[in-house]
């Protein structure tokens, strides 16, 4: 299932160091994901322990799934030569697998304890990944170790614990045949689909932000809107605004006697104001209201005056008056009368 590349010198960083075929593999996936994003998860974990030293991100050689050759082609960022398994002197060998011992037994350390702490996951991932069919997928590059086909098992020929790794190197030390004895993997349950090629669970497609950022500038737009109109009513004049001053309007009451009183009111912006008769005893004072009428002309609504004394009250009446100035007084049961009111010059 390998194909084993050539020993070469002074390579550049990242290059392919071996390429391996699936046909009679099944992978040991976490979580079903894909294998590129359970190396990525793997050397985020191996990077947060910080008893495990740069050695052991290099062990796991960087896969890229050929789907299309059903193979995988396995990189390093290492440099050095690269030398095979097989093309190992004896005594090298052994000193490969009691490095690759030492390095699993720490590794399976780190898995239990992240096990113990709950995180299932992160445990299983580290489990399986230490799994690899065989000897032949031990690699040295330049000084350091590295593992193709991790995470990939193989019915008869295993590496899959450390007992495993164990054998190995006792087999070796004895100058047994180069092929290691099947041994049965100790406690690491078995993959049993009916493909090699694991399905690909598909993800929903991440939702667009778009509708999110148009709904956000909608509000800065309406808000915006809102404070501009609210600015604009507070600087925009009254419609009444130009009734603002003192009037007087001359001989527009009577007394009880029939003598003509005259009356002074002053308006402010708003269309309200006060309305009083100076007379030499007291002063009457009551209260104006404004409205707009048709015909740019003004309606007074004049209240009640009332006098300190309650005596000489007087009843309220209307004033409608044209641009210029003119009016014609109303009360209640009696008919109209012209007014000119004068307005007082502004100090």
């Amino acid at each position: 299932q390998c194909l084993t590349p050539l020993a070469t010198k002074g390579m550049p960083m990242s290059r392919i160091i071996n390429t391996t075929k699936k046909s009679g593999l099944s992978v040991a996936k976490v979580d079903r994901n894909k294998l590129d994003t359970l190396y990525n998860q793997l050397i985020e974990l191996i990077k947060e322990n910080p008893e495990l030293g740069v050695e052991y991100e290099y062990l796991f050689a960087k896969p890229k799934d050929l789907n299309f050759e059903n193979a995988i082609d396995w990189y390093t960022d290492l440099g050095g030569e690269i030398r095979s398994f097989s093309t190992m002197a004896p005594d090298q060998t052994v000193a490969v697998l009691e490095q690759y011992q030492r390095m699993v037994e720490k590794l399976n350390n780190y898995q239990m304890q992240l096990r113990q702490a709950g995180e299932k996951s992160s445990a299983d991932l580290i489990k399986n990944a230490l799994i690899i069919p065989n000897n032949s997928y031990l690699m040295l590059v330049g000084d350091h170790l590295v593992t193709t086909c991790w995470g990939f098992s193989n019915a008869q020929d295993n590496i899959a614990t450390n007992s495993a790794v164990v054998g190995l190197v006792e087999d070796k030390k004895e100058e047994a045949p180069t092929r290691i004895a099947q041994r049965k993997p100790m406690a690491v349950p078995k993959e049993t689909e009916p493909k090699p090629e694991p399905t690909e669970i598909i993800k929903p497609k991440k939702r667009s932000l778009w509708p999110f950022f148009l709904l956000f500038f909608l509000c800065l737009a309406a808000c915006a809107l809102f404070f501009f109109f609210k600015k604009y009513q507070q600087t925009a004049p009254h419609p009444l605004a130009h009734l603002k001053g003192t009037y007087t309007a001359k001989g527009v009451l009577q007394n009880k006697q029939g003598v003509p009183i005259d009356l002074q009111f002053t308006m402010d912006e708003q269309g309200t104001g006060t309305s009083r008769i100076i007379r030499s005893q007291q002063t009457c004072q009551g209260t104006i209201n404004a409205d707009n009428a048709e015909n740019n002309t003004v309606i007074l609504h004049f209240n009640t005056l009332t006098c300190p004394d309650n005596n000489d009250n007087f009843s309220p009446f209307v004033l409608i008056c044209d641009k210029n100035q003119k009016c014609k007084a109303q009360t209640k049961g009696q008919t109209d009368w012209s007014i000119e009111l004068v307005k007082e010059p502004m100090p």
